[in-house]
C-alpha cells in the first residue's frame, strides 16, 4: 500500500490520514496467506514519480493499492485504487465521510478494500464492531484521535516531539485506561526520550518497561509492547536472556512484522547466534525489502557469520 496523497494539501489531514492507514494495514495482517509489505519499503515511492508496474517489482507484490484523500470543511473523500499483477487499474472506490465520524469512514474504506481484494476475507467472523475493535484497539473516538496524535508526533523523529507524544498517549490511556496500543506507544516514546537525552534516561526507561508491560497484560496478542520491553531489557539492563526471552514471546503470540524480526535478529547477533540472526534478517526482508536499516543489519550479521563461522558452523551469505 503506497502512503496516502493529501490532494488538498491540508496539514490537519495528517490524523485521518494515520487512522485509514492503520486500520487498513491491521486488517490486512488479519487476512489468511497473505503478505503485507511493510510501510517503511513503500513510503519510499510517497513522491509516486514511478511507474505502478515498476513500484511493484521493486516491493515484489502482486497487486497495489493506491489511496487518496481531500477535504471540504469537516467532509472528507477517500479515493482508493487498486492495481492488479499486470499494473492495471483493477478496482476503484470512492468513500465520503465525515471528520466527526471517522470509525465510520474507516469501516468503509476498510471493507470496499477488503471485498476488492477477495470478497471471502470479508465473512471472516465476529460483528463489525469486533472487528473495529481489533483494527483500531479502542471504541473511545477520542482516545483514538489522541493515540493517531501520538503516533503522528513520534514518526516525525523530532526532538522537540517527543514530549507532545508522551502527553497524546498519556490523554489516550487516561480515556481509556485498557487502550493496549496506546499504552504501548506511551512506552515506545518514554524510550525514545531516553534513548534521545531528551529526559532523564533511568526514569524513562523505567517507565517504558512499566508501560510496555501494561500493553502486553491488556493485549498479549499485539507485538509492540514486546519490542519495547525487550529493547529496554537489552539496551538499558543488559538482560539479553530476558530480552530474547521476551521477543520470542512476542513471535509467538502475534503477527509477524520485520521491526520484531529485526530486533530479534540483533539479538540473536549479540548472543553469537549469528547463522540464525541472518535467517531472521532474511526473512524480515521479504516484508520490509527496501528498509536500509535491515540492509545494514545483513551486512554486518553476514560480516559476523563469516569471520566466526567453522567447519562444524558453515553460514549461508546474503
Amino acid at each position: 500500500m503506497l502512503p496516502f496523497q493529501n490532494i488538498s494539501g491540508n496539514a490537519m489531514l495528517e490524523i485521518p490520514i494515520a487512522g485509514i492507514t492503520e486500520a487498513i494495514f491491521n486488517r490486512l495482517t488479519m487476512l489468511p496467506d497473505t503478505q503485507v509489505i511493510s510501510r517503511t519499503s513503500s513510503s519510499r515511492f510517497a513522491d509516486r514519480t514511478q511507474p505502478h508496474a515498476q513500484i511493484m517489482q521493486k516491493l515484489q507484490v502482486q497487486q497495489l493499492i493506491v489511496p487518496n484523500i481531500q477535504d471540504n470543511g469537516d467532509q472528507l473523500r477517500v479515493e482508493v485504487v487498486l492495481v492488479s499483477a499486470d499494473a492495471n487499474q483493477q478496482w476503484s472506490g470512492r468513500f465520503d465521510g465525515s471528520t466527526n465520524d471517522l470509525f465510520a469512514l474507516q469501516d468503509d474504506v476498510v471493507d470496499g478494500v477488503i471485498q476488492a481484494l477477495n470478497p471471502v476475507w470479508n465473512s471472516t467472523p465476529g460483528t463489525a464492531e469486533d472487528i473495529g475493535l481489533k483494527i483500531r484497539g479502542t471504541q473511545d473516538i477520542a482516545a483514538y484521535q489522541a493515540y493517531l496524535q501520538g503516533q503522528t508526533h513520534l514518526k516525525r523523529r523530532k526532538l522537540e516531539l517527543v514530549e507532545p507524544a508522551i502527553e497524546a498517549f498519556s490523554q489516550a490511556v487516561e480515556l481509556d485506561p485498557t487502550y493496549a496500543r496506546a499504552w504501548a506507544g506511551l512506552g515506545a516514546a518514554h524510550f525514545t526520550a531516553a534513548s534521545w537525552g531528551v529526559a532523564n534516561r533511568a526514569a524513562s526507561m523505567r517507565l517504558a518497561r512499566e508501560t510496555s508491560s501494561r500493553s502486553i497484560g491488556f493485549a498479549p496478542d499485539q507485538q509492540l509492547g514486546y519490542m519495547i520491553l525487550s529493547e529496554v531489557q537489552a539496551r538499558y539492563e543488559w538482560d539479553y536472556a530476558g530480552a530474547l526471552q521476551t521477543i520470542r514471546a512476542g513471535i509467538e503470540a502475534t503477527t509477524h512484522s520485520a521491526d520484531q524480526q529485526v530486533i530479534y535478529a540483533d539479538l540473536l547477533a549479540k548472543i553469537g547466534s549469528n547463522a540464525e540472526a541472518i535467517r531472521t534478517l532474511q526473512a524480515a526482508r521479504k516484508d520490509d525489502p527496501l528498509n536500509p536499516a535491515i540492509l545494514s543489519h545483513c551486512v554486518y550479521a553476514s560480516w559476523r557469520c563469516k569471520i566466526l563461522q567453522t567447519p562444524s558452523k558453515p553460514c549461508r551469505h546474503f
